[in-house]
């Protein structure tokens, strides 16, 4: 994780902060770690229907959030030079 997003982290409030901290580790209210920890019947999408909603979903091939989408690989190109295709969401959220 970059310095900047630290700072960032550090400045959002507490629930926020910690909804950032919970899609970092994967332990964040998706259908996969919904199903996963029982509090879910299935793992799939609830906007999209997709068999497995997933980070990787969520942030690259959800329907429902293409706009949001869009607005973040922008500046994920403009940052890294890589689109999305190029990255998995674990590496961009990891420490550096």
């Amino acid at each position: 994780m970059s310095k900047r997003t630290s700072k960032e982290v550090e400045r959002a409030p507490k629930r926020l902060a910690g909804r950032f901290h919970q899609i970092r580790t994967g332990h964040c209210r998706t259908g996969q770690y919904l199903e996963w920890t029982r509090n879910a019947d299935t793992a799939e999408c609830g906007w999209c229907k997709y068999r497995v909603q997933t980070r990787e979903h969520l942030f690259k091939h959800c329907g429902r959030w293409k706009m949001q989408q869009k607005i973040l690989w922008a500046e994920v190109r403009k940052e890294t030079g890589k689109g999305k295709n190029r990255h998995k969401i674990r590496d961009l959220l990891a420490d550096e």
